[in-house]
């Protein structure tokens, strides 16, 4: 773990000292990194396996409503 932290985050980058950041910061990585990778992978097994609606209907979805709540987001952001 503790040479994954130099791996992702290069040294200087972050104040000496500041492991919770680092640790933070690589769990963040991967936790995205692993929803993405768990995304497509359910949806080439959903096309793959005939249900070709079913899997665009899961890409517009997954695209949709997270750019819709950035939008509401951003809007009620503005408005205050």
């Amino acid at each position: 773990s503790h040479t994954m932290s130099h791996t992702l985050i290069p040294s200087g980058t972050v104040q000496s000292g500041s492991q919770p950041f680092q640790r933070f910061a690589i769990t963040g990585f991967l936790g995205a990194f692993t929803t993405f990778s768990a995304f497509t992978f359910d949806t080439l097994i959903l096309i793959k396996g005939g249900a070709v609606f079913m899997g665009l209907l899961n890409i517009f979805l997954h695209w949709f409503f997270p750019l819709l709540a950035a939008g509401v987001g951003v809007l009620v952001g503005q408005s205050r």
